[in-house]
C-alpha cells in the first residue's frame, strides 16, 4: 500500500486529489496539510511514502520541500497550478529543492481531460513511490583524475540527467566560467511541455547562454543546447540533428542517443557527464564513448537524488570520474584548459 500525504491550501483541491488517488486500491491518503509548516510536521509524524505538494500557499511549498529533504527525505510530486505554466521558475525551484516530479493541478471533474489526468497522477505516484532517496550531504572534496588525458582539445560536453537532474545541472553550469569554450549539449528527461521553462530557469543561473536546440545548428556553439520534447538530439559530423526515431530506454530524447553520436564523431574531443536520474538511460552510451577514447564522468551517489543512471554507468565500468556536480565542473574546466594547451 502506498501511503500519500496531500499538501494544498485549497480544501477543494485536497478533497479532489484524495478522491482521485484513492480510486486506486494500492493507494491510501494518510493525511492532509494546508501549508508548508504543517506539511513538514505531518511528514515527520506520518512518514508517508509519497507527498503531493502545492507550491503557492502559506509558509510556501519550496521552503517545505527543502526542509523535508533535509530532515525526512521523501519522494515529492509537485501538484500545482503553476505546473500548467511550463515556464514558471517556481516549478524549477521546487525541483531544485528536491522534488522528484511535477504534474499540473487537477482539472474539474467535468473537464474533457479529467480521466487522462487521473491516469497521469496515479502513474506518477506509483512510479516515485519506489524511489529510495539519499539524504543530501556536503559535497566531497574534489578528487584528482587518474586517467590519462586524451590528446585532442575538449570541444563538446554531453550531459544527461533525469529525476533530480535540474538541480544538479544548475550546480554544474554555475560552476563553469564565462570563458568556457567547449560546447554543451543537455538531455534532461522532463514532463512534456517543460523544456522551455527549464531553458529559462537554467539560463537565469548559468554564466553561459542556454537555448533549446534546433536541427542544423553547427558546432561549435557557445553555452548549452537543451534537447526539446519528444525528439532525440544527436551531433552528426558536427551538426545538431533532432530526430523522431523510436524511443530508447523508454525515453525520447534519450541520453544514449546523444552519447552514441558523440562516440561516432570526435570521441577523443568529447566528455560525457551523467547526473542524477532514475533508470539506466545513458549508461550504454557513456560506455561506448569511453571505449572510443572520450572522458566519462558521473555524479557521486551522496549528492544524487536518484543514483540509478550514474550507478548503472558506474557498475558497467563506464565512468572515469565520480564527483559532485561542482567537482565535475572543476574537472571540465581543467580538461578545457589542459587540452587547449595541447591543441
Amino acid at each position: 500500500m502506498i501511503r500519500v500525504l496531500v499538501v494544498d491550501d485549497s480544501t477543494t483541491v485536497r478533497i479532489l486529489l484524495r478522491e482521485i488517488l484513492e480510486v486506486d486500491p494500492d493507494i491510501v491518503v494518510i493525511g492532509e496539510a494546508a501549508d508548508g509548516e504543517l506539511a513538514v510536521s505531518a511528514c515527520r509524524r506520518l512518514r508517508p511514502d509519497v507527498i503531493t505538494m502545492d507550491l503557492v500557499m502559506p509558509r510556501g511549498g519550496v521552503a517545505a520541500i527543502q526542509r523535508i529533504m533535509a530532515e525526512v527525505p521523501t519522494p515529492i510530486v509537485i501538484v500545482s497550478a503553476l505546473a500548467s505554466q511550463a515556464n514558471d521558475a517556481t516549478v524549477f525551484d521546487g525541483l531544485a529543492a528536491g522534488a522528484v516530479a511535477v504534474v499540473r493541478g487537477p482539472p474539474s471533474r467535468t473537464h474533457p481531460e479529467f480521466a487522462a489526468y487521473c491516469r497521469e497522477i496515479l502513474l506518477m505516484v506509483k512510479t516515485v513511490a519506489g524511489i529510495s532517496l539519499v539524504r543530501r550531504r556536503q559535497p566531497s572534496n574534489r578528487a584528482k583524475t587518474e586517467a590519462d588525458l586524451p590528446s585532442l582539445a575538449l570541444t563538446l560536453v554531453g550531459i544527461g540527467a533525469s529525476t533530480g537532474g535540474p538541480a544538479a545541472v544548475m550546480e554544474l553550469l554555475r560552476g563553469l566560467p564565462k570563458d568556457f569554450t567547449p560546447s554543451i549539449a543537455l538531455v534532461q528527461h522532463m514532463t512534456p511541455g517543460f523544456e522551455p521553462g527549464l531553458v529559462e530557469w537554467l539560463g537565469s543561473g548559468s554564466p553561459l547562454p542556454v537555448r533549446l536546440a534546433k536541427s542544423g545548428m553547427r558546432h561549435p556553439w557557445l553555452g548549452t543546447l537543451v534537447a526539446p520534447d519528444g525528439l532525440h538530439m544527436i551531433v552528426h559530423k558536427g551538426v545538431v540533428r533532432l530526430t523522431s526515431t523510436p524511443v530508447r530506454n523508454g525515453q525520447r530524447p534519450s541520453v544514449d542517443e546523444l552519447f552514441d553520436s558523440m562516440a561516432g564523431w570526435l570521441p577523443r574531443a568529447c566528455a560525457g557527464v551523467l547526473l542524477s536520474g532514475m533508470g539506466t538511460d545513458g549508461a550504454d552510451g557513456l560506455a561506448h564513448l569511453r571505449e572510443q577514447g572520450g572522458r566519462t564522468m558521473v555524479q557521486s551517489e551522496e549528492t544524487c537524488v536518484i543514483f540509478g543512471m550514474p550507478g548503472a554507468a558506474l557498475n558497467m565500468g563506464a565512468a572515469d570520474v565520480v564527483l559532485p556536480p561542482s567537482g565535475l565542473a572543476e574537472t571540465l574546466i581543467e580538461l578545457a584548459r589542459v587540452r587547449a594547451k595541447v591543441a
